[in-house]
């Protein structure tokens, strides 16, 4: 692959990721090589499950490779890019859920806690997402969501602050 500094907005060489699973390491991108030109439009393409949200995480430094290296306008990507935007398949901002299907971490009343602040923050911030057209979607999540549910998780929230926070 020929790669350009000064053409592409996107470099890809040789990059690999592996997900932990509880039935062990799945790979999802072997040995990817690839560029974006610069004012160019690049469709990703593919069924579920064959990796594309991977690379757009790998490409916006939400991920890291396990090997190769991904450049964004001729800078090595090493971590969250501030002029990267996304839109999630889902209306998440932490994807929580996916660190818990890739640890080994075990399902627990922790889990309503993490969803319960996350949702509270939000909640208390509404008008802040509101304002941004890329967080805007989130606030639906928000609105459509069961109302034990939230009570449950907002309950369990302002438990953990109250109990193991200082003010």
């Amino acid at each position: 692959m020929k790669s350009n500094f000064y053409n592409d907005a996107i470099i890809i060489e040789k990059v690999t990721h592996t997900y932990k699973t509880d039935t062990g390491l799945l790979p999802v991108i072997k040995n990817l090589n690839m560029t974006v030109p610069k004012n160019g439009f690049t469709a990703v393409v593919g069924p579920s499950g064959c990796g594309k949200s991977t690379l757009t995480k790998l490409i916006s430094g939400l991920l890291k490779p396990d090997n190769g290296e991904v450049y964004l306008n001729g800078e090595k990507v090493l971590g969250p890019k501030s002029i990267v935007g996304m839109a999630f398949q889902n209306p998440v901002l932490l994807e929580w859920r996916s660190i818990l299907k890739m640890s080994n971490y075990k399902k627990d009343d922790w889990c309503d806690v993490v969803d319960g602040l996350y949702w509270m923050f939000m909640s208390e911030n509404i008008s802040f997402f509101k304002s941004n057209p890329r967080l805007a979607i989130l606030v639906k999540s928000l609105e459509r969501m069961n109302i034990d549910r939230k009570e449950l998780i907002f309950a369990k929230a302002i438990d953990f602050i109250n109990t193991r926070t200082t003010k």
